[in-house]
C-alpha cells in the first residue's frame, strides 16, 4: 500500500503501514544496496510476513516522481507496545535476485570479452547488464563460474579488470552495471554546506593508495555522477541517505575513480573438474566439461600434464574421459590430467596404475595381474599363477621351434570342437 513519509516523500510497499518513523540506505560499488525502514501498524491489522518477504518496497519523491530507491523486501520483525506495533523493515536492490541460485559451467570461447561473458552469465537468470567496462577486453583463457551465482561471477571478472559492479536501485529490476556507471555532470558540492571527511585508504601491499572525500547534500545523486570538490574533479562512488526527524539528507563519498579488488574462487585450488575430450592438438586437449552437459563451450586447448611417474604416458584419445586440474586459486591456470575416470574400481590403491582409452581399449597394471584389451577384440590377463587370453575370432599359437605348454592341469574351452595335431 501507498503512504506519505511526509511532504512530497511516498513509499510503497506490500505492508500495512500506518506512518514511517525513520529509513535509511546504502548504496556502495560491488555490494547490494541496503535499506532498513521503521514504521508503525495498525492494531488489528493481519498480514503475512512470508507474503511481505520478497515484495517490492519503493521510496520517491512527488516532484518529477524521481526514485530514490526500489527493492525487494528480506526480513520483517515486529514489536508491540503501549497498544502500538512497530514494524523494522530491510531491504535490498533488486540485484539480490542474482545472488541466489548458485551455477556451474565454464566459458572456453577465449575470444569472447568479459562484457559478452557477463551479459550471458546475468541473463540466464533473468538479469540485465549496462557494461561500461570489458566491451573490448578478450578474457584470453577459460573463465569458470564454480557454485557462483551471477552476481558473484560478475563481481569476480570486475576484479580481473580492476573495475567493480554496480547494484540499480531505481527500476527494481534484477540489473547491474559491470564497471562504474556512466553518470551525469552534477553541481559542485561546497566545502562549506556540510561537514567534510578526508580519508587516505591503503589496500594490498601498501602500494595502492586513493583518498576518498566524504560530504552531505539535500539533494539526490547517483553513483557514477561527477562533480568538482576541493578545485578536483571527482566521481560519487557511494551514496547513503538518511530521513529521520521529517528531513531527507544524503551523504556521498568522492573518489577519483573507482578502484576495484582483484577476487578469487578460493574452492579452484586443488579442484578437477570431469570432462570428455573433444579433440587433440600435440600436447594439448579440448574439452568438453560435465558441469556444461557435456557440451563444447569454446576451442580452448588445456596444456596436458601427464600423471607424474606414469610409464605408459601417452596423449589421450578423443573420447576419453579426463580431467581438468587447478593448482591454484585462479582457474585461467586450467590444465588436463588423467584421472581414469570411469574405473570400475574408484576405490582401489594408488599404486594400480589405468591407461583407458576410447573404444574399450585399455592396458591395466596392478599389483598382481596385468591385464590388456583391444575393443573387445581380444583381453589378456596375466596373473601371478595363470594367463587368460580371449578372443572373438580365430587363435593360433606357431613358432620357429616348438611350443610347450606344461602345468599340472591344462584347460582348453572351445564352443564347438577342439582339434589337437603332433608333428
Amino acid at each position: 500500500m501507498e503512504i506519505n513519509i511526509s511532504h512530497g516523500l511516498r513509499m510503497d510497499s506490500a505492508l500495512p503501514l500506518l506512518s514511517v518513523e525513520d529509513f535509511c540506505y546504502e548504496w556502495m560499488p560491488d555490494r547490494h544496496a541496503v535499506l532498513e525502514v521503521n514504521g508503525y501498524i495498525a492494531p488489528g491489522i493481519p498480514y503475512g510476513v512470508a507474503a511481505v518477504c520478497d515484495s517490492r518496497v519503493r521510496i520517491w519523491r512527488e516532484e518529477g516522481n524521481e526514485t530514490l530507491f526500489c527493492g525487494y523486501v528480506v526480513q520483517v520483525t515486529e514489536e508491540s507496545a503501549g497498544g502500538t506495533r512497530r514494524v523494522h523493515i530491510k531491504a535490498q536492490s533488486a540485484s539480490c535476485m542474482l545472488d541466489r541460485q548458485p551455477q556451474r559451467r565454464s566459458f572456453q570461447a577465449v575470444g569472447s570479452t568479459y562484457a559478452q561473458v557477463v551479459r550471458e552469465a546475468v541473463g540466464d537468470q533473468d538479469g540485465q547488464t549496462i557494461c561500461t567496462d570489458g566491451n573490448d577486453t578478450p578474457i584470453g583463457r577459460p573463465v569458470i563460474q564454480y557454485d557462483e551465482t551471477a552476481w558473484a561471477f560478475a563481481r569476480r571478472l570486475a576484479g580481473h579488470l580492476g573495475t567493480c559492479v554496480v547494484a540499480d536501485i531505481i527500476s527494481g529490476e534484477p540489473a547491474l552495471w559491470f564497471g562504474m556507471r556512466g553518470g551525469n555532470t552534477v553541481p559542485a558540492f561546497r566545502e562549506e554546506e556540510y561537514d567534510v571527511s578526508v580519508a587516505r585508504i591503503v589496500h594490498g601491499d601498501g602500494k595502492q593508495t586513493e583518498t576518498v572525500f566524504e560530504t552531505g547534500s539535500r539533494d539526490f545523486y547517483k553513483i557514477g555522477d561527477k562533480t568538482v570538490f576541493c578545485g578536483q574533479q571527482l566521481v560519487i562512488c557511494g551514496v547513503s541517505a538518511c530521513f529521520r526527524h521529517g528531513e531527507l539528507t544524503f551523504r556521498y563519498q568522492l573518489k577519483d575513480r573507482e578502484a576495484g579488488r582483484e577476487l578469487f574462487q578460493e574452492s579452484f585450488t586443488g579442484l578437477g573438474l570431469s570432462g570428455t575430450v573433444t579433440a587433440v592438438r600435440n600436447e594439448q586437449v579440448k574439452v568438453a566439461l560435465d558441469i556444461d552437459g557435456g557440451r563444447e563451450t569454446g576451442d580452448y586447448y588445456y596444456d596436458w600434464y601427464p600423471v607424474t611417474g606414469n610409464a605408459l604416458y601417452a596423449m589421450p584419445e578423443t573420447g576419453a574421459r579426463v580431467e581438468v586440474c587447478f593448482g591454484s586459486r585462479d582457474e585461467r591456470e586450467g590444465f588436463g590430467l588423467d584421472s581414469f575416470l570411469g574405473s570400475s574400481d574408484q576405490n582401489s590403491p594408488y599404486q594400480h596404475r589405468r591407461l583407458d582409452a576410447a573404444n574399450g581399449n585399455f592396458a591395466h597394471l596392478f599389483d598382481s595381474s596385468v591385464e590388456f584389451a583391444d575393443g573387445g577384440q581380444y583381453d589378456l590377463c596375466l596373473n601371478d599363477g595363470s594367463i587368460s587370453l580371449e578372443h572373438v575370432k580365430n587363435m593360433s599359437i606357431s613358432a620357429g621351434g616348438s611350443v610347450q605348454l606344461k602345468a599340472a592341469k591344462i584347460t582348453v574351452n572351445a564352443p564347438d570342437e577342439l582339434n589337437f595335431y603332433y608333428g
